[in-house]
């Protein structure tokens, strides 16, 4: 650094105790003067000082500015370097861009200027952009610039993974033995999928460093992904041994017992973490999560109990405890703990949970009560809650209420999509005039839904003979969702009603290869026999009504079956 820089610095740091003036410094406003490229002189000095005493005001920007223009004026690193350094501080990505790129044209022996500036390149995806730079880098920070390019490898590109294996694979050709470069070569081997090289490169870590826990965690994961569990979790084992402090190996391991079902020792090593580790939340609900995940219900309770005695007033572990309440068929507890859940992503789950296993009619009033409270205390998931109300009435056989309560909500919120596409479907039988309204008003609101173009598109065809209108918007609907079986179903179904059973079928194949519904069978097994394909549709009723016996869809497929005349392919 320039002995003059260090001075001034020096004494900027005596002049502190002044800060404290109320007097403002008169805005600095530069002189043209005649300028000597690469050396300090008063202009530069202080516009330094000028710099300093803003950083020192939280000025940022101007400090940035005056430091910036006096690194590229004076050419001194130093300067470029606290240029750099402000730019870090405002978190501003193309100031540290800038300022890196300075610094290190004026210093290009520096390692950190071009990590800097690589690290950038790649947050903004111009990875390519980036290789040179850390390659660079490479040549004189090894160890901080293959951290950097491990951090970067799970947002590469093929081709990126390929140029760096490359250029790493050249260097560790010239280089001394790093465990770190075998690990990342590992990494990017793996990224590629390419297994037995990243297999072979972790293995050549671990042997420069046997110990090495990020190696061992990687490579472990690996094993775990493709299937290889058990050599995993023999390899952690031997690794916690070794290292029983490591929590990142100790949590692992305990995964690991959990997946090859060694359940009373992943409990036992799951109530051991907690233990030293009883006031971190995070870990704590993992665990519970694992427990609860491996059917270890003693377990997840006592770690969900836990979380209350780390944080009281949250509320998210008694949506947990009631799930286990309600596998333990502990019902009335189940209600209660579901009921608890006050705030956070899972109060709409819980009231649905709670409301589902109030399954009789008898229930009304406690289910009604349970939604009405749930709407008072959070307004802002009325329309759902509403919604959750007219479908439990609906579902235990109170249709007009059920229809009273979504007008009631309607009423507050007449273009609610989740009530209009709620009272569509549910009066669809018996007043489709008034369910094509409501579709249609959803369709003003949200012209590219392809839920509710299906919807109409579908209820159009059970409804009316409108089946090229029908057949108009389910089409549209299926250019948004291509793989949605729902509506792959009614594009053969419509098919099928315009007689073009041939076009037909693929769409119902393939709807009922994505999922394989009793109305979805139905449609197919009618379409097989009406192309003459007797035995695929024989097959297809026979093991659809073993799995659901006195379904009305598959009675459906039986009657066209059954029906006279109807055995043959009508073309």
């Amino acid at each position: 650094m320039n002995k003059l820089f260090i001075f001034l610095i020096g004494s900027i740091f005596i002049l502190q105790g002044c800060s404290s003036q109320t007097a403002k410094p008169a805005p600095y406003e530069e002189e043209p003067t005649a300028y000597t490229p690469g050396e300090f002189n008063q202009e530069s000095l202080y516009a330094l000082l000028m710099a300093e005493l803003a950083g020192q005001r939280r000025l940022y920007p101007v400090a940035f500015r005056q430091y910036f223009e006096q690194a590229k004026k004076t050419q001194d690193s130093a300067v470029a370097e606290r240029a750099t350094r402000i730019a870090q501080y405002i978190r501003d990505p193309d100031k540290i861009l800038q300022a890196a790129q300075l610094w290190r044209s004026i210093s290009p022996q520096s390692a950190e200027p071009y990590q800097l500036e690589a690290n950038i390149l790649q947050h903004k995806g111009l990875h390519k952009e980036a290789l040179p730079l850390l390659m660079k880098a490479l040549e004189s920070d090894p160890l901080r610039t293959l951290a950097l390019i491990r951090t970067q490898i799970s947002g590469l590109e093929a081709d990126i993974v390929d140029n760096y294996l490359g250029i790493l694979t050249d260097y560790r050709q010239q280089a001394a033995p790093r465990a770190d470069l075998e690990l990342t070569l590992a990494l990017l081997h793996e990224k590629k999928e390419d297994f037995n090289n990243a297999l072979t490169a972790f293995d050549r870590s671990l042997v420069l460093e046997p110990e090495n826990p990020e190696a061992l965690i990687h490579k472990a994961e690996m094993l775990k992904s493709s299937g290889d569990a058990a050599s995993a979790l023999s390899m952690i084992e031997s690794a916690v041994e070794k290292q029983p402090e490591n929590r990142q190996l100790q949590i692992l391991y305990t995964q690991l017992l959990f997946i090859e079902k060694q359940n009373k020792e992943g409990v036992k090593q799951a109530q051991a973490l907690l233990t030293n580790n009883a006031n971190d939340h995070q870990l704590t609900f993992y665990l519970a999560l694992l427990m609860l995940d491996h059917q270890q219900f003693d377990g997840a309770k006592n770690a969900l109990n836990a979380l209350f005695l780390i944080r009281p007033e949250d509320s998210a572990p008694y949506f947990y405890l009631g799930h286990i309440a309600q596998k333990q068929e502990q019902i009335p507890t189940a209600i209660q703990h579901y009921l608890k859940v006050s705030h956070g992503n899972n109060i709409l789950p819980a009231l649905s949970r709670a409301t589902g296993l109030l399954n009789q009619p008898t229930d009304k009033t406690q289910v009604q009560k349970i939604l009405k409270e749930g709407r008072a205390q959070h307004p802002i998931l009325n329309a759902q809650l509403y919604t959750l109300e007219a479908e439990w009435l609906n579902l235990h056989n109170f249709p007009h209420e059920s229809e009273a309560i979504l007008e009631e909500a309607l009423s507050i919120s007449p273009l609610d999509t989740t009530l209009l596409y709620t009272r569509a479907m549910m009066i669809e039988g018996n007043n489709f005039p008034q369910a094509e309204k409501d579709l249609r008003q959803i369709l003003k609101l949200e012209p590219d839904n392809a839920l509710v173009k299906n919807a109409l598109g579908y209820t159009l065809t059970l409804h009316t003979t409108r089946y090229e209108e029908a057949l108009t918007l389910i089409r549209e609907a299926l250019k948004t969702e291509p793989e949605d079986p729902a509506i792959l179903d009614s594009m053969g179904w419509v098919l099928h009603k315009l007689g073009r059973h041939e076009d037909a079928l693929p769409y119902l194949e393939k709807a009922h290869q994505l999922y394989s519904d009793p109305e979805v069978s139905s449609h197919l097994i009618q379409v097989y026999w009406l192309l003459g394909q007797k035995e695929n549709a024989l097959s297809l009723l026979k093991s659809s009504s073993a799995a659901t016996p006195d379904n009305p869809f598959l009675k459906e497929a039986e009657a066209v079956i059954n029906a006279p005349n109807n055995g043959s392919n009508p073309e």
